[in-house]
């Protein structure tokens, strides 16, 4: 009989494509491994990179616009081998083949000869790959527009010449660019900011990324406005293991493995690929995944970090064993193989998870397992409850004040397509701040329509009188235009109103309002020139705003040339230079610090040019990963300190409940009575009190009017939100069983 191989349907590679490329992230690591493995495939041959463009890779994101549609657009650039005609088109038109090199060279990622068809194809757009070999440029096309198919063009050649290389971008030594371009409709193309945190922090890219030799462009209308050099650091740590030639049991196999413990928690990863924290199973210089295996959810591991690295896995690779997932997202741990590497990786971070589990155990002793799962299950309930108070109360987060303006999704849409968000604010007496105005057009409101701009007190000046709708930042994902409105308070105790008047597309009149407060200037800084607060924290790879505030009166009409720098290289200013102009009140000023290195600490310093005596010092620590109460919920802890002051407090979205406090101890009885009734009902008691404390100062924060300085109205929500959230932490939180059991008791008597 006859055997034939199964023929691959068009719709698997396009249903593939999707699976492993969800965003242009995924696109960018796709197009990247291509641009490694091929610098890869030039060391394996023993050919000697010089330096300055070992791994050079330059991203360029941009937009374009083809009719009325808009397109996103990536793409990659290296300057590694090249691709040769006959093998470019056996990698346009193959799929699911070895293309990539894999079955000849160690350190290879790329498997399937996939890369650019899961681009193109995952974001429903046209890849193109245009490289130079020797004398000859081929150019191939990819085409994953279509709904059920990915199709391709024959590959088309041209001489190398002077007029060839610069008309397809490759005259400045580059030997290969690929690129995509997609409708941006349905696949939003990210941020600058997004895309080189995300790219930095890449798990899988973390080879070259360390390199250092990675440069992140945007262009728009063909011009460079924004560039930026990515390199990833390793976290500030110290070294607990680093054991080599492993023996891996009645396996024909070795493994080298480092451990290494921060000082602080490690970020863990929504999907494991964009963090620090665990371990990076490596082949050869090929990083597979990063993990903890089975501590990966374990908080006594939470600041372990290093590598695993088994050439083995590349064999067994070659040889068409699964040991890696379909779509290239990790590896298969459930393979036989994997099973033995993954105890004897366990087996190795066991010593070191207990030992930090002693020491977290000191603050949690006599704790039970289930007072440990009743304290996990109220963070997250709380977490959730968080967010739905925040929503309803003031609206999502990044809509709370005037601010810079996102170009992500998520921005508040106002009720009736034209509003102030808030509709609320508290401004600082002789001090500019920015009001924000959301306009929906052109759905509801034309873009070409005017806005007038008019304040009921005198005391409330504003920047402008009117301005188009078009005037302001277009959020084109979501018919937004947001404008970002200046307003002055001159006198303290003031009140008034901002109007903002329009018309919408049928012509009716529409009115928004935003209630403006004027209050005393909380703090004045000191010399007139000062970091306010002088501490910050900077999550790794995320730009941090340093608030600089300066008293207008020490500015001259030249204005004030500031420098700041930094005493830290992992911790850079992004503008080091500025001039402040001339303007009356105290102004702020935002300065933008990066941090490159979780774990460092250091000084950022700003200095007026032309009186070096009026400066000014603010510490900025880098973490891997920041408290946040609302995405991740909430933390119960019971903390023994000894005489404590009070029963429980909420800080950051931590909730200590002190044990050693005379009233709570003596139903806690140094951890005896921890799953008894009457101490859950105290400690539900407990958590409501301080979880709606630390709501109404949220919401008090600059957020809710009446609740900054009216001490009644601050009393009054927390007393409405215990009422309200009070029955629901208890049923939460205590024992139902229990419960019952005492009702039953009752009843009985």
């Amino acid at each position: 009989m006859t055997k034939k191989p199964v023929e691959v349907d068009p719709r698997v590679a396009k249903q593939d494509a999707k699976n492993t490329v969800r965003n242009p992230i995924d696109a960018f690591i796709e197009l990247i491994t291509n641009s490694m493995d091929s610098y890869n495939r030039i060391k394996g041959k023993g050919i000697k990179i010089p330096k300055e463009i070992d791994g050079k890779i330059e991203l360029y994101v941009s937009k374009t616009r083809r009719g009325k549609e808009q397109k996103g657009v990536i793409a990659v650039v290296d300057w590694a081998e090249g691709i040769p005609p006959d093998k470019m088109e056996k990698y346009i038109k193959g799929y699911g083949e070895r293309s990539s090199g894999k079955e000849t060279f160690r350190n290879i990622r790329g498997y399937f000869g996939r890369g650019l068809k899961d681009a193109a194809g995952g974001l429903d757009g046209i890849g193109t790959i245009q490289s130079v070999y020797n004398d000859t440029i081929s150019i191939g096309i990819i085409d994953g527009s279509h709904k059920n198919m990915i199709t391709y063009e024959d590959v088309k050649t041209f001489p190398a010449t002077k007029d060839n290389l610069k008309k397809f971008r490759l005259e400045n030594g580059a030997k290969t660019i690929a690129m995509v371009e997609f409708p941006t409709e349905q696949i939003a193309l990210p941020r600058f900011d997004t895309f080189a945190e995300k790219l930095t922090l890449c798990v899988e890219l973390r080879p070259v990324m360390k390199l250092g030799n990675v440069r992140l462009i945007q262009i728009e209308k063909g011009n460079i406005i924004r560039e930026r050099n990515l390199k990833y650091n390793p976290p500030h740590g110290k070294q607990l293991l680093l054991e080599t030639n492993n023996k891996i049991p009645d396996e024909n196999a070795r493994y080298d493995i480092e451990i290494c413990k921060s000082e602080e928690p490690l970020s863990q990863g929504e999907d494991g690929k964009f963090r620090e924290g665990g371990l990076l199973i490596m082949s050869g210089n090929v990083v597979h995944e990063s993990t903890l295996l089975k501590f990966e959810r374990d908080p006594n591991a939470s600041k372990f970090f290093g590598k695993v690295r088994c050439d083995y896995i590349d064999e067994l690779m070659k040889k068409d064993e699964a040991v890696v997932t379909p779509d290239r997202q990790g590896l298969n741990w459930e393979h036989p193989f994997m099973i033995k590497l993954k105890k004897e990786i366990e087996n190795k971070l066991q010593p070191f998870v207990e030992i930090e589990k002693k020491e977290r155990d000191k603050h949690k002793r006599g704790v039970s397992e289930d007072a440990l799962k009743r304290n996990e299950r109220i963070g997250k309930k709380l977490g959730r409850l968080y967010k739905e108070i925040m929503k309803e109360e003031i609206g999502e987060f990044g809509t709370l004040g005037g601010g810079e303006i996102s170009e992500e999704k998520g921005i508040l849409k106002p009720s009736g397509g034209f509003g102030f968000i808030p509709p609320y604010y508290l401004v600082e007496n002789d001090k500019e701040q920015k009001i924000r105005l959301v306009v929906e057009s052109p759905k509801v409101i034309p873009s070409y329509e005017k806005i007038r701009f008019v304040s009921t007190n005198e005391n409330i000046e504003i920047s402008k009188g009117e301005c188009f709708v078009s005037d302001g930042k277009y959020i084109e994902e979501e018919g937004l235009f947001v404008h970002l409105i200046k307003v002055y308070g001159k006198s303290a105790g003031q009140s008034g109103e901002i109007i903002a008047m329009t018309k919408d597309k049928i012509g009716k009149d529409r009115i928004a309002k935003a209630q403006i407060d004027i209050k005393e200037m909380d703090v004045y800084p000191p010399d007139g020139f000062s970091f306010d607060p002088t501490e910050y924290k900077a999550k790794i790879e995320k730009p941090a705003k340093l608030t600089l505030k300066i008293d207008g009166n020490l500015i001259d009409e030249d204005g004030m040339e500031i420098k700041v720098e930094s005493d830290n290289k992992y911790i850079v200013v992004e503008e080091p230079h500025f001039t402040i102009p001339k303007a009356e009140g105290i102004i702020e000023k935002n300065i933008v610090v990066k941090g490159n290195r979780s774990g460092e600490i250091g000084n950022i310093t700003a200095v007026d040019v032309n009186n070096p005596s009026r400066m000014t010092e603010a510490k900025v620590k880098v973490v891997s990963t920041t408290s946040t109460s609302a995405p991740k919920g909430f933390v119960t802890e019971f903390d023994d300190t000894p005489h404590p002051i009070q029963r429980a407090v909420c800080l950051e979205n931590t909730i200590y409940i002190y044990v050693n406090e005379p009233t709570v101890k003596m139903y806690y009885g140094n951890g005896k009575l921890v799953d008894t009734l009457s101490f859950q009902i105290l400690c539900a008691d407990l958590i409501t009190d301080a979880f709606c404390t630390k709501v109404v100062e949220d919401l008090s924060k600059g957020k809710l009017r009446f609740l900054r300085d009216d001490e009644d109205a601050r009393r009054s929500k927390l007393n409405e939100l215990k009422m309200r959230i009070g029955p629901v932490i208890h049923q939460t939180y205590v024992n139902k069983s229990l419960l019952e059991r005492d009702r039953e008791y009752i009843q009985g008597d």
